[in-house]
């Protein structure tokens, strides 16, 4: 059996460094999505919009695994592995002010 999820995870951010700041750490961190969907491990079709007027970001990902559970472990670990690899911090990643959904695509 596996599990096809859709994550659309939401964060707020601190733009004190500027817009061309939170350019550069959003291209960062789409290459580091782009990386992990390339490297085979269950992970595809990345997306990140950014607002700067509400300084919110925006994630999304299709994640496969054995289980729907499964799926949106391994699409909450890659986004925390990609925002790792961009150069931030997750400091109590798991009380972070966030709004996360996921959606079942496909069982087989």
């Amino acid at each position: 059996m596996s599990a096809q999820i859709e994550l659309r995870a939401e964060f707020a951010f601190d733009p004190a460094g500027g817009r061309s700041e939170v350019e550069e750490l959003t291209d960062r961190l789409m290459l580091e999505l782009q990386n992990l969907a390339d490297s085979g491990g269950g992970i595809d079709d990345p997306a990140l919009s950014v607002d700067l007027a509400t300084c919110r970001l925006t994630v999304e990902l299709v994640a496969q695994a054995r289980n729907f559970d499964d799926a949106v472990a391994l699409a909450d670990a890659s986004v925390r592995a990609a925002v790792h690899a961009a150069g931030w911090n997750t400091p109590e990643w798991v009380l972070q002010a966030r709004r996360k959904s996921a959606g079942l695509l496909e069982s087989a």
